[in-house]
């Protein structure tokens, strides 16, 4: 009987959206891992990849990968690890093991699946890697295949992100005059980070809107026409805001392109993030 082949890219952008939200560190922590794929699964937690992505979480598979985030150097022995628990343990056919560490090195940035193809190339040198692990890691000629792609590459952002503001409202008086701020820019080296301050033109503010574009500009700012609306972040029940307030805004992109956009109300701690999915 043929088993069904997993779709393992919508498995590893699960996890991926979870590690850009709350860190590596959240494999870590089973009961709140677990929900959080219940929560980001939806409907999709009833299908064979939802149940195998719980099952995964409640054996211990995301501690592993979590040690693997954080010790990259060390990750051959880990995912060896992580294959003899699966194996072994919990008695999961081979080919399945070799998906769901593909879906866990993807998951957490070590390896990127572009295509179909690319998919297929990393299950068959995983599945060779597999056939001889019991000669050693060290020893096995598919290593170096593996960690020439996981060696640090410099990626770069193909496109600029910024944030719509109000064009110097003291002078123009004008809330319709606006520019777009670019934060990350074509051109910067992923993964990234930026902050930025805004401060509240306006007492007693309830709400904050972030609008989010794209566009191929270098500059500090730009026309908002020049570049595009690709999102938004909504930060709502502000509570006795003041003219002058400070709102942060983290805006950050992994080395797969994933954009995740966090505002935080600075006087009153509220925060609200959202995950930009790019074109």
């Amino acid at each position: 009987m043929n088993m069904k082949k997993l779709d393992i890219t919508y498995m590893s952008s699960i996890i991926r959206k979870i590690v850009a939200s709350y860190g590596v560190d959240m494999l870590d922590k089973e009961p709140q891992y677990r929900a959080l794929l219940m929560d980001y699964m939806g409907n999709n937690m009833n299908s064979i990849e939802g149940h195998l992505l719980i099952i995964s979480a409640e054996i211990g598979l995301g501690r592993i990968f979590y040690k693997v985030g954080e010790n990259k150097n060390q990750w051959m022995g880990l995912v060896d690890s992580a294959y003899r628990l699966l194996i072994n343990q919990y008695e999961f056919s081979k080919h399945r093991c070799e998906e769901l560490i593909l879906v866990y090195m993807s998951g957490i940035g070590l390896l990127n699946i572009e295509n179909a193809a690319k998919e297929k190339q990393y299950i068959e040198q995983i599945d060779k890697w597999f056939n001889d692990v019991d000669k050693g890691i060290e020893d096995n000629p598919v290593i170096e295949m593996l960690t020439n792609d996981m060696e640090e590459k410099e990626i770069i952002c193909k496109h600029s992100y910024g944030i719509r503001y109000i064009e110097d409202y003291d002078i123009y008086r004008d809330r319709k005059k606006t520019k777009i701020w670019n934060i990350i820019k074509k051109g910067d080296r992923l993964p990234i980070k930026k902050e930025s301050i805004s401060r509240k033109i306006f007492d007693g503010v309830t709400e904050t809107t972030f609008f989010i574009y794209e566009s191929d500009s270098k500059e500090k700012t730009y026309n908002p026409e020049e570049g595009s609306l690709i999102g938004m972040v909504k930060l709502s029940d502000i509570k006795d805001s003041k003219a002058g307030d400070e709102t942060k805004l983290i805006m950050e992109m992994n080395k797969l392109g994933e954009l995740n956009v966090e505002v935080v109300d600075i006087k009153s701690g509220l925060a609200e993030s959202n995950i930009i999915q790019l074109r």
